[in-house]
């Protein structure tokens, strides 16, 4: 008996130790993390770092998630283990300062009850029988709080951002800022929310106004309230009044940040830009603008269809980092900017005394023009043989930063009633100043977005960039109200991790690789036909044409999705035969490593006496 005792007591800590050492692993493996992935998808940024590390307060995150969720959307259950696993390094980089609750949510339960109280948005399941939920709340010591209503598959690569955005605001607390907007040929509806209405066309403002508060200012403005740190112009087509151009001249000298959009042709009004009086101001400070002419480059040329061919249009670009000033916070981290028919900016005087010219976006070669009218009056066929190169090098976006000095003599009220009610004139700058000149409206558009109906009508996450252009103009808002730590927060690509889990997702990608090519090369097309459609006016006889084109999107995207979740399966299927075999291979070393011991006993048993 004592015999068989000591077997099984030998059998049961050899498997003990196996399960301590494999759990000893995993830990280690888990504390020790290192990131393959090409680009750093699984480790927190250092912007994020940043945050957490000098957080002010402690924060409370409460994740909800639909147990149902994996049983009906397989993909989103795979999300959702990205997002609890991305959040759970937020908690362990803060060292106790961010508390991280993962709520189950049941149907019907008091779960729901508070995902509903707290704002999340809902989503049905396969049946349409129940409520499913994916979201975050964030709350900081003081009891306020922060809500992501869905975390949308489609934002993946804006997980990290969404995140520490509402960490970073939540600790900072306080009064938010003003920014002042002056845009008169855009009619800014507002809705009941405070955001601007989905019918406005411009959803970056609606992102701005989740952190800032948007006030719009008439061009006849005499002159921007003190209370306003940061002030947008988006180019009117008329003529800029000299009353709007001695408010910007004052605002900028009393030490205003200026964010001035300008444009030769703007694409949704078909009308081109030539205000005189906007470019007064600009060439006192030392930038040439032309609306006359556009500008287009063939190494940046996007695809259009033209006489049923896909054909390079110069006019339209969609800008990569090789046209980025990489030395400059604003620009780096991002990838892409799309414009479309924007006028040239020259620097014309390097040198006013104490304002420093720093180019932003810069097209050094392959440079062509063509006269604005001709891509007013949407003539694409023509433009490409109208274009002429120059060796000019133009800029797209340009910072000037300094003290400047004063376009006016004196207060252009002097001498009415109004000018004792006004601040006093200043001929120059009392502090530093900084104009930032962007030679393209149409990057504004909601063109670079994609819609989700995933999240519901959230203006914030209710929409995929997938174009930088948004991310641009939050980082010269955000550096401009001191905001720096959110400069290095940018869309970052998910890629998995190099080591078994990866190989096993190449193996299955490339089985299923041919199909994917061929629906992403037909979506590729279809998208393309979408955006050049959506770029000019269409006639009723296009619009059968345009629905099928739509429902052709539609279902070459659920193929697929189809095609991802038998990726999925397969992967899933590898990893478990993986599993299996491992087991079986454990079984049969412990029972090897028991006949072992059976063997040695027996040997024992019968050894002569006296023998060792």
């Amino acid at each position: 008996m004592k015999k068989h005792l000591k077997n099984i007591i030998f059998f049961l800590l050899v498997l003990a130790s196996f399960i301590c050492i494999n759990y000893a692993a995993t830990t280690l493996w888990e504390e020790s993390y290192v990131d393959l992935s090409t680009n750093k998808s699984y480790t927190l940024s250092s912007a994020t770092k940043n945050i957490i590390n000098n957080l002010q307060g402690e924060q409370t995150i409460d994740l909800y998630q639909s147990t149902e969720i994996a049983r009906d959307y397989p993909q989103t259950a795979q999300y959702a283990e990205y997002i609890k696993d991305l959040l759970q390094r937020y908690a362990k980089q803060s060292s106790g300062k961010i508390n991280l609750n993962i709520i189950k949510v049941k149907p019907f339960s008091e779960e729901e009850k508070s995902a509903f109280a707290n704002g999340l948005k809902a989503f049905s399941d396969a049946q349409k029988k129940i409520n499913l939920f994916f979201g975050a709340v964030i709350y900081n010591s003081n009891g306020e709080k922060r809500v992501i209503p869905n975390f949308v598959e489609y934002r993946r690569a804006y997980a990290e951002k969404d995140i520490s955005e509402n960490i970073y605001w939540l600790d900072k607390g306080g009064k938010r800022a003003k920014i002042g907007l002056i845009a008169p040929d855009i009619d800014l509806k507002y809705s009941t929310t405070g955001l601007l209405d989905k019918n406005t066309n411009l959803n970056i403002f609606n992102k701005l106004s989740a952190e800032y508060d948007i006030q719009p200012i008439s061009e006849y403005a005499v002159q921007i309230g003190v209370d306003i740190n940061t002030l947008i112009v988006i180019n009117p087509a008329h003529s800029f009044a000299q009353i709007g151009q001695y408010a910007l001249d004052q605002f900028l000298l009393r030490g205003g940040n200026l964010i001035i959009f300008v444009d030769a042709v703007n694409e949704k009004t078909h009308q081109v830009n030539n205000d005189e009086g906007l470019n007064k101001l600009l060439n006192h400070w030392g930038i040439k603008y032309t609306s006359a002419q556009t500008i287009g480059n063939i190494d940046y040329a996007e695809d259009i269809i033209l006489n049923n061919k896909i054909t390079k249009y110069q006019p339209w670009m969609s800008l990569t980092p090789t046209a980025f000033n990489q030395d400059s916070d604003l620009m780096r981290g991002l990838n892409i900017i799309r414009t479309k028919s924007p006028a040239g900016l020259e620097i014309i005087s390097k040198n006013r005394q104490s304002v420093k010219v720093t180019p932003l976006i810069s097209l050094n070669k392959h440079n062509e023009v063509v006269d604005s009218t001709l891509v007013v009056k949407n003539y694409k066929m023509l433009v490409p043989q109208e274009l002429k190169t120059t060796d000019q090098k133009y800029n797209i976006a340009l910072l000037l930063e300094g003290k400047f000095s004063s376009m006016f003599t004196q207060n252009i009220m002097e001498g009415t009633k109004v000018a004792p009610q006004m601040l006093p004139f200043l001929p120059q700058s009392m502090e530093q100043g900084r104009v930032f000149v962007i030679s393209d409206i149409d990057i504004l558009w909601d063109e670079n977005y994609v819609d989700t109906s995933f999240a519901g009508q959230n203006a914030v996450y209710g929409s995929v960039p997938w174009a930088n252009n948004g991310d641009l103009i939050e980082h010269i808002v955000n550096m401009v109200n001191n905001d720096n730590k959110l400069l290095g927060l940018t869309s970052k690509p998910i890629l998995p991790p190099k080591g078994l889990e990866y190989q096993f997702m190449q193996e299955a990608q490339k089985h299923y690789a041919p199909q994917i090519n061929t629906l992403e090369e037909r979506l590729q097309q279809y998208q393309k036909q979408q955006n050049n459609y959506n770029s000019q006016d269409t006639s009723l006889g296009d619009i059968q044409q345009q629905k099928q084109l739509a429902e052709n999107i539609t279902q070459t995207q659920q193929q697929l999705q189809q095609i991802n979740y038998q990726i999925d399966r397969m992967q899933n299927a590898k990893k478990r035969n993986f599993v299996i075999l491992n087991i079986v291979l454990i079984l049969i070393l412990l029972t090897a490593l028991a006949a072992k011991f059976k063997s040695a006993q027996k040997s024992r048993k019968f050894m002569p006496t006296g023998e060792k």
